[in-house]
């Protein structure tokens, strides 16, 4: 049984880029694109997935990487596309 686990913590921006609404398997799903600014760090891969609460007593919500950008080839900021399925 694989499992996740986490891999790195961070601080970080977090930006809506759109939302969307479409119809599978007879309910309406919800599909939002956002994207994270963090320091720049190693050993991210669009395999793995953020967790992100925005308070310790939020609600955690769980985003799946889309691509991991290095702006500007600058190894400081990393932008990560990420897509959050909300049900």
């Amino acid at each position: 049984i694989d499992a996740w686990q986490d891999v790195k913590s961070a601080w970080a921006m977090i930006k809506t880029l759109k939302g969307s609404e479409y119809f599978s398997s007879s309910s309406t799903q919800n599909e939002t694109e956002s994207r994270f600014v963090i320091h720049y760090t190693t050993g991210l891969h669009p395999n793995m997935r953020i967790t992100y609460k925005k308070t310790p007593l939020s609600v955690e919500r769980i985003f799946s990487i889309e691509s991991i950008i290095n702006d500007d080839e600058a190894d400081k900021p990393l932008t990560i596309i990420v897509k959050e399925a909300i049900k």
